[in-house]
């Protein structure tokens, strides 16, 4: 979909995501991957054309996953895994001042869950 509106823009878009969405005190990237930008302000027309595609793509393959895993049995595991990344998730968080970027990246403790 990007390589339609610039050649450049995937593997621009696809480091900055990386980059941007990567928690240095897990040694993890957060979510799935991607791509990730904003302030397009290059040309009108054709960053909105490029928003509009990003926007109806996202929903077509979130509308994919979900189908496909709406009717997962999920195990106990599978359960416990979940949960524990949660917590985790909820109280690992962090402040870092990036550029015109608020990133919050402050490392808290478990709350005995």
């Amino acid at each position: 979909m990007c390589d339609q509106h610039n050649k450049n823009y995937y593997s621009k878009y696809k480091k900055w995501c990386d980059e941007y969405f990567y928690l240095p005190h897990r040694h993890e990237a957060r979510g799935i991957g991607g791509i990730f930008f904003d302030y397009k302000n290059e040309n009108f027309e054709n960053d909105f054309k490029f928003v509009r595609d990003v926007g109806v793509t996202f929903q077509m393959l979130f509308n994919n996953i979900i189908r496909k895993k709406v009717s997962k049995k999920w195990t106990l595991k599978d359960k416990e895994k979940q949960y524990i990344k949660e917590v985790v998730t909820q109280n690992s968080t962090y402040y870092m001042i990036e550029g015109r970027n608020l990133v919050f990246k402050q490392v808290g403790m478990l709350r005995g869950y």
